[in-house]
């Protein structure tokens, strides 16, 4: 074979168009094998984009309407003339290879492509100063081809008719109802909230395809990359391990921060996905950054230049790996406005949630996580969790026992509330003095309330406080209204 010279089989081409001819129905098994650049010969791409149209369209496929419908278009001439779909069955005895045809057409099809590639990389290799990105390069270039022929056309993907919406896929997710796939997702909130540990609770769970408190879970490979380095992360790994005796091998874990803003990280990262994939027969499919400051370089958060390059950068990792992306940042001076930063991430994101300590005393060990947003389906509940102190089995060089803290579902947030929001009460109270009746003690309770606590239980969590305090509200306070 000569260099460059172009791969295909006409036969095959015409083999698999008079199976459609031939028997339209088989159309509908086939129909996602190929796309028109898939076809060598310009003419038989015309006849194949007509199917196409054709079949979405609703329309009988045989024959006589394809050059029918050509003519309409103005294209018969360049599709082969009237007589050409008639020839086109004749050379086949029946419509069975069809799949057979499609497959052999899709092989040379990648076959022409990836050649022209190669060819392509052989002239920037004689004039590139680093061959190594140049290949690197190429290698994306190819995964984009496979992303692609996955993906079919656009046109494939539009919807005309409003009644097949309902017939459309439901969203799916790696945890049920709270992490959807394909998707682009944060956990935000103040330092010190144990957002990571929550983070690594999910990274665990999905990993190793473990319920996440009573929600389903489908399990895949998992990258987690911190800036805190592998040994400090790995720590809240194994207290997760042995808390729930699994090994999560598959949760991989990396600990350095790439520079997210930067054109060339996701280039990196993909590098990285595709070389588990060849060596250790893994393909991760969730990326967790930890945190987005960590991974932000010397941009500012508040920037909107800033933000979109981070968020471009983390959209091309996706594009080009299938990998789902969840993000672990901070929230700004003001709690109640949100994940702090340009507002382009928010705007960006599929999925978000927020975590609070629950109570006054904001060294305790109860957070809420709690939905913010979210783009298909209904919110989900909020989950209330105790942070556990699980020992490692290991003592460090000054003696003192190793040990993490692991996530526990708590049954009842509402009992958590009245335990620590005893304080609290007391003191709106006392500043409302003789206005201290019970609806204003609730208006001013949830004020105060954890960001994700559900306030529409407000009342009823300040009637338990009440209850709980043993009369020592009224006997405080017997001048206030409370009881009103």
């Amino acid at each position: 074979m000569s260099k460059g010279k172009p791969i295909f089989s006409i036969e095959s081409e015409q083999g698999f168009l008079g199976s459609i001819l031939l028997n339209s129905d088989i159309f509908k098994e086939v129909k996602g094998e190929l796309l028109e650049s898939d076809f060598y010969s310009a003419k038989h791409k015309i006849i194949y984009s007509e199917i196409v149209r054709m079949d979405n369209d609703g329309e009988n496929i045989n024959h006589v309407t394809i050059p029918i419908a050509l003519e309409e278009a103005g294209t018969l001439e360049d599709a082969g003339g009237f007589l050409y779909s008639s020839e086109l069955i004749d050379m086949i005895p029946n419509s069975s290879g069809a799949k057979t045809f499609a497959k052999t057409l899709s092989k040379l099809s990648e076959r022409r492509k990836v050649l022209a590639a190669s060819l392509d990389l052989a002239e920037l290799l004689k004039e590139s100063d680093d061959p190594f990105s140049t290949i690197s390069e190429f290698n994306l270039s190819l995964e984009g081809m496979r992303s692609n022929k996955e993906a079919g056309s656009l046109y494939s993907k539009a919807v005309r008719d409003s009644k097949s919406i309902l017939d459309l896929a439901e969203p799916d997710y790696w945890i049920d109802d709270f992490l959807p796939k394909d998707s682009f997702s944060m956990i935000f909130g103040p330092s010190g909230q144990f957002k990571s540990f929550i983070a690594m609770d999910m990274a665990c769970s999905i990993a190793t395809g473990t319920s996440y408190h009573g929600n389903d879970v489908e399990k895949t490979p998992t990258i987690y990359m911190t800036g805190e380095g592998q040994r400090s992360i790995g720590l809240r790994k194994v207290a997760w391990e042995i808390k729930n005796k699994t090994s999560a091998m598959d949760l991989i874990l990396l600990g350095e921060a790439i520079d997210m803003t930067s054109a060339s990280a996701s280039s990196e990262l993909s590098e990285m996905v595709y070389e588990f994939e060849r060596k250790d027969g893994i393909r991760p499919k969730l990326l967790i950054i930890d945190t987005l400051n960590r991974s932000f370089g010397g941009g500012d958060e508040n920037s909107t230049q800033d933000m979109t390059k981070f968020v471009k950068s983390c959209d091309a990792f996706r594009a080009e790996t299938g990998c789902d992306i969840l993000v672990i940042h901070h929230s700004g001076k003001d709690v109640t406005k949100g994940a702090r930063g340009s507002s382009v991430l928010k705007a960006a994101l599929d999925t978000e949630f927020s975590v609070s300590r629950i109570g006054e005393d904001l060294r305790g060990r109860q957070v809420t996580l709690s939905c913010t947003k979210i783009k298909d389906g209904g919110e989900p509940p909020d989950l209330t969790f105790n942070m556990k102190q699980v020992l490692l089995g290991k003592k460090n060089k000054k003696g003192r026992e190793l040990d993490s803290l692991v996530p526990e579902l708590m049954k009842n947030p509402v009992e958590s509330l009245v335990e620590f929001g005893g304080g609290s009460v007391k003191d709106i109270i006392k500043n409302l003095g003789s206005n201290a009746t019970l609806a204003n003690v609730v208006k001013e309770y949830k004020q105060i309330m954890p960001i994700g606590a559900d306030q529409s239980q407000a009342e009823q969590i300040v009637k338990n406080i009440i209850s709980a305090s043993n009369g020592e509200i009224y006997e405080m306070y017997g001048k206030c209204h409370i009881g009103n």
